[in-house]
């Protein structure tokens, strides 16, 4: 009878152990998952008002709160953006002029239509507009010179004390004996920066208006070869360069464009000095300056 009873305490014990560990093990995973209620809870408060990338649940939920609306204030009020493809430039056309008594064709006439880019030159110069783009001639006269400009003058958006950059693509007919620029500014006594090519070797620009600073060659260029160049302007810091995506050089220092509002958004100019025609085409020009 003794046996009996004391197997069957031995059996209780047991059972109450059992219960105990399986008590203990749940305990644990309760505090697994409390603590890792608490990290996540502190991981939402620490990256309160940032993302992370990949995202995580966090900043996808705050990406879907953001509206298109709200991207695009953002935008609006912060960035000035500019890209052409030259589609307007003055030029001038042939208009015919009818005869006020029977309507037929009195006379033709040459009047300039108004364009966004204005052409300038001196000597033998001459523009080619077409569907690939702009280009800009020298004519064969020794020191003839031509340009093309963009000055907005109703405006004070443009700024030298504002972070901005600037895109275009170009392509030279000739690789010596000829001066070019490819600026934001304009190119030569006023703030600015850019490109310059002299001869064959292309370099990075910068000017305060009566300083020009230049980089060393950044590129021995090849005639009737495309190139892409960009510019990124830091105010009183520095001006990097690159060739088609290449980050290639910087200028720090002084000589830095300064002031606020400007009326001059950019410039492409060519000077041959040699009695030869040289060419500049050019496709593109982008521009992205901060407003704030």
């Amino acid at each position: 009878m003794a046996n009996d009873i004391d197997k069957k305490i031995e059996e209780l014990r047991a059972d109450f152990d059992e219960k105990l560990e399986e008590r203990d093990e749940k305990i644990k995973d309760l505090k697994t998952i409390s603590d890792e209620r608490e990290n996540t809870i502190n991981e939402l408060k620490e990256g309160s008002g940032k993302l992370t990338f990949p995202l995580d649940t966090f900043s996808r939920n705050t990406l879907k709160d953001a509206t298109s609306s709200d991207i695009i204030d953002i935008f609006w009020d912060k960035y000035y953006y500019y890209f052409t493809f030259f589609e307007s430039v003055d030029v001038t056309a042939i208009v015919s002029q009818a005869n006020d008594s029977d309507g037929s064709v009195e006379e033709n006439i040459s009047i300039p239509l108004p364009g966004v880019w204005h052409l300038q030159g001196i000597g033998t110069a001459s523009l080619v507009y077409d569907s690939t783009g702009i280009t800009l001639s020298t004519g064969s006269t020794l020191n003839s010179k031509a340009w093309m400009q963009k000055l907005p003058a109703y405006q004070n958006i443009l700024r030298w004390d504002k972070h901005s950059r600037f895109r275009t693509g170009f392509q030279l007919s000739d690789d010596d004996d000829q001066n070019v620029w490819l600026v934001v500014g304009q190119s030569t006594g006023t703030n600015s920066y850019g490109f310059k090519i002299v001869g064959n070797s292309l370099m990075g620009s910068i000017n305060d208006g009566s300083t020009e600073t230049l980089t060393a060659s950044l590129l021995t260029i090849s005639k009737s070869t495309t190139y892409t160049l960009e510019a990124r302007f830091y105010p009183d810091s520095h001006v990097d360069f690159y060739i088609d995506g290449i980050l290639k050089s910087s200028i720090s220092g002084s000589n830095f464009p300064s002031g606020t509002t400007r009326t001059d958004l950019a410039e492409f100019f060519i000077w041959t000095t040699a009695s030869a025609d040289k060419q500049l085409s050019v496709s593109f020009f982008e521009y992205l300056q901060e407003r704030e």
